[in-house]
């Protein structure tokens, strides 16, 4: 069994039925042990919901606690340089272990079904990851960018994506597109406008 090393308390609220809310609770954490390639260190968040004293639903969620930067050319891992080897190749079956015995650090992630699958491998493994979807703007797939609801998709999906795995502390970077198939100025300037929206969102 885990031991329980922070207490967030209690909040209390009343929720109607098939209504949804957000409700926030904080605490400092000085004794926070960082997450980085050598010490992936993890917690689990534990949120219990009480219905008249008793526990009516738990949600546990996985999470590491670091930063990623960058100052210059280097890329930071909780404010220090890191100079880490990576691989431009979707990750496959079995690539994984023993990550430890080889060099590379980074790695790509998505673009596949069931890539999801990995971000918590690369949380255990102590492995950066950057993070692609299926439905992206790369050469070859023929998508037709200059229509607005292609951009108002992959709004949508990305920002389902990011609420969705932002806490996994290997998740190093986002892929947006690669190799666009235009040069067309409007692409292009809707390319950087999306950057700036999926970055807002984390």
């Amino acid at each position: 069994a885990g031991v329980k090393v922070l207490d967030l308390g209690e909040k209390a609220f009343a929720l109607p039925a098939r209504e949804q809310a957000r409700h926030a609770v904080s605490q400092p954490w000085p004794a926070a042990e960082p997450w980085d390639f050598d010490h992936p260190r993890l917690y689990e968040l534990r949120t219990e919901i009480l219905e008249d004293g008793r526990v009516a639903d738990v949600q546990r969620e996985r999470f590491g606690v670091r930063t990623w930067g960058m100052q210059g050319r280097n890329f930071l891992l909780n404010g220090k340089p890191i100079h880490p080897y990576g691989d431009g190749y979707a990750m496959k079956g079995d690539y994984f272990w023993p990550v430890q015995s080889t060099y590379s650090r980074i790695t790509r992630i998505g673009f596949g079904s069931r890539q999801e699958q990995w971000l918590p491998v690369a949380d255990e493994a102590g492995h950066a990851a950057t993070w692609e979807i299926a439905m992206s703007p790369f050469g070859g797939m023929g998508y037709r960018l200059a229509e607005d609801r292609i951009w108002q998709n992959l709004s949508t999906k990305w920002a389902h994506v990011i609420e969705e795995d932002r806490n996994h502390p290997s998740l190093f970077c986002y892929t947006l597109g690669n190799e666009p198939p235009s040069k067309d100025e409007g692409i292009c300037r809707r390319m950087f406008e999306h950057e700036e929206a999926v970055g807002r969102l984390d």
